[in-house]
């Protein structure tokens, strides 16, 4: 990853304990050692911001009964969990709407729609939101269920460095429409639209860093089949296995 100079003033007193904590570390380098600190402030503040997807298609779904709650209400609750302040919630324009602005009113949570005039991939979605996100976000699709701590996922995606960090579930073979190939957390290999029973499950949800969007090609269309594949080959994706409930409640077939 590209590093920047830039020159900063620090509290002499600040400095000391900065070159203290080398000491003890075993760290040359006051700049990796900056680096670092930054990196476990920012760990710390966790991530405020998500992106949900609901193609229109699968829209209802979002009015499901999971685990004795409203599809929507579960994902409300994840994003509460984790921290999440505002929530960009990309769609297009239907009738249930009203219906679910009742429920999510609910819910002291800032809720952000955006509308899609024509659906066309998940990648011309997030870019109806990429002037309004400056810092990594939670993705997350509409139609999949999941409930686990995300906190672990968030640390390990600011320790790793990593571009994207893929939410993953391996309890057993399902039918899944994304082969993944992993060495350690590693993701080395990504195809989409080979359909297989696989140990190795992608649940719909992922952090991203916002510099995801420099990796955008004007014909990529799909993050899946277009853009995590390049990740694989830099070696800027990484894979963390969640604990806890998943279910995809929509088609086997990703559009």
């Amino acid at each position: 990853m590209a590093k920047s100079k830039i020159s900063i003033s620090i509290d002499e007193d600040v400095l000391r304990r900065v070159e203290s904590q080398m000491k003890r570390e075993g760290t040359r380098s006051l700049s990796e050692a900056m680096q670092n600190y930054v990196t476990l402030g920012l760990m710390r503040a966790g991530i405020k911001t998500a992106v949900l997807l609901m193609r229109k298609r699968d829209f209802h779904l979002l009015f499901e009964k999971v685990s004795g709650k409203f599809l929507i209400e579960q994902h409300l609750d994840f994003f509460d969990k984790s921290g999440i302040e505002q929530v960009y919630f990309i769609t297009s324009h239907n009738e249930r709407l009203k219906d679910l602005n009742t429920i999510i009113e609910r819910h002291n949570m800032g809720v952000h729609f955006v509308y899609e005039e024509k659906e066309q991939g998940n990648i011309s979605a997030l870019r109806l939101v990429e002037k309004k996100i400056f810092e990594p976000f939670l993705l997350v699709y509409g139609d999949t269920y999941f409930m686990f701590d995300s906190a672990r996922m968030i640390e390990r995606h600011f320790l790793s460095k990593a571009l994207v960090t893929v939410g993953l579930y391996g309890e057993k073979p399902q039918k899944t429409c994304s082969v993944i190939t992993l060495d350690g957390d590693d993701i080395k290999e990504f195809k989409k639209g080979v359909q297989k029973d696989s140990l190795i499950i992608d649940i719909g949800v992922y952090i991203l860093n916002p510099e995801i969007y420099r990796q955008f090609r004007p014909d990529d269309k799909s993050l899946e089949a277009h853009v995590f594949p390049r990740l694989c080959a830099l070696g800027m994706i990484k894979g963390y296995f969640i604990y806890g409930e998943h279910k995809h409640l929509g088609p086997e077939v990703w559009d």
